[in-house]
């Protein structure tokens, strides 16, 4: 496993309280992707997110689609750790993986009826 020790591990901490503050209309952009979200309630997803940082967005997306399975990807195991404390992203069916982006995907992880990508890779 790859150690990331980077400006977001140091951050991790304070990430989700920083986010709303630095960017302007946080939660609304949230909102409104969610609005895109395929499905309903009921739906089970196959979600990727890519970069999920704490896993913000993702336990939004968990929140509305329940029966969703995830594959989290993140340079910083920092964010990851604080992703996997989330509540509705404490399960089996979500998978925490510490990955550089720039090095491209794993090539065994199939497909994603949903790939997330949110202040990632633009």
């Amino acid at each position: 496993m790859m150690t990331s020790d980077s400006y977001f591990d140091s951050y991790a901490s304070l990430y989700d309280q920083l986010q709303p503050v630095l960017i302007e209309n946080y939660r609304t952009y949230h909102s409104l992707a969610l609005d895109f979200v395929p499905g309903d309630a009921g739906s089970g997803l196959r979600i990727l997110d890519l970069g999920c940082g704490t896993g913000t967005f993702l336990d939004s997306v968990f929140t509305a689609r329940p029966v969703s399975t995830a594959l989290a990807l993140d340079y910083s195991q920092e964010m990851l750790d604080r992703a996997a404390e989330k509540p509705s992203l404490r399960r089996s069916d979500v998978e925490f993986v510490q990955r550089d982006l720039n090095d491209g995907l794993p090539t065994d992880i199939g497909k994603f009826d949903l790939v997330l990508a949110f202040s990632a890779i633009h």
